[in-house]
C-alpha cells in the first residue's frame, strides 16, 4: 500500500489517533472532560479540537498550500495560548500528526520507498508547525497588548482619583484599596 492509500484508506483511525494524542497533552482531568463529549456547546475546547484536527489532516494529505490552513491551525493555537501551556506544547500538537501517521504505517507494513514519500508529508507537517508558532506568537502579542492597556487604564483612572481628592497620598492609598478589594497582597 503506497502513502497516499494509506493516508486516505486510514483517515479515520489516523485522525482518532491524533485527537487522542492532543488531548493527551491536557492534564488528566481536563483529558476526561475533553473526551466526554463533542457537544460545540458544551465542551468548546473539545470541538475545536475536533474540527481542526480533521481539517488539518485533510490539509496536509491534500496539495493546497499549508497556509491555507491558517485558520484551523488558529482555533486551537489561540485556545491553547491562553492555557498554561509553554509555546512548544501549546504547537506541538501538530506535530503529534507524525506519531499518528507512522503508527498506522507500521501496522500497514510500510515498504522503504514508501518512507521517501512520508517525508514530504513530514516536511507540510513541519512548515503547519512553523504557521502555528507564528498564530502562537500573534496570540501572546495580542494578550500583551490587551493586558497592557488595561494595566494604562488602571493607572489613569487612580492618578485622576488621586487629582480629585487632592491628597498627594491618596494614590497609594487607592491601589492599596482596589488590591484588596480584587483578593491581593493586602487581602
Amino acid at each position: 500500500m503506497g502513502v497516499g492509500q494509506l493516508l486516505e484508506s486510514k483517515r479515520a483511525p489516523i485522525i482518532d489517533r491524533w485527537r487522542e494524542l492532543v488531548v493527551g497533552t491536557y492534564p488528566a482531568q481536563a483529558s476526561r472532560l475533553l473526551d466526554r463529549t463533542r457537544d460545540q456547546f458544551r465542551n468548546p475546547v473539545g470541538h475545536a479540537i475536533n474540527e481542526s484536527v480533521v481539517e488539518l489532516y485533510d490539509g496536509l494529505v491534500g496539495e493546497g498550500p499549508v497556509s491555507d490552513l491558517r485558520e484551523a491551525v488558529d482555533r486551537v493555537v489561540r485556545i491553547r495560548a491562553v492555557q498554561d501551556f509553554i509555546p512548544s506544547e501549546a504547537v506541538g500538537f501538530v506535530m503529534q500528526v507524525k506519531q499518528a501517521v507512522r503508527d498506522e504505517a507500521r501496522a500497514g507494513g510500510i515498504s522503504a520507498q514508501d518512507e521517501t514519500a512520508l517525508r514530504h508529508f513530514d516536511a507540510r507537517v513541519d512548515e503547519l508547525a512553523l504557521l502555528a508558532f507564528d498564530v502562537y506568537s500573534s496570540c501572546r502579542e495580542q494578550m500583551m497588548v490587551i493586558r497592557s492597556r488595561a494595566l494604562e487604564r488602571r493607572t489613569s483612572h487612580l492618578l485622576k482619583l488621586a487629582q480629585r481628592l487632592g491628597d498627594p497620598y491618596a494614590c497609594a492609598d487607592a491601589i492599596s484599596s482596589e488590591t484588596d478589594l480584587e483578593g491581593g497582597p493586602g487581602a
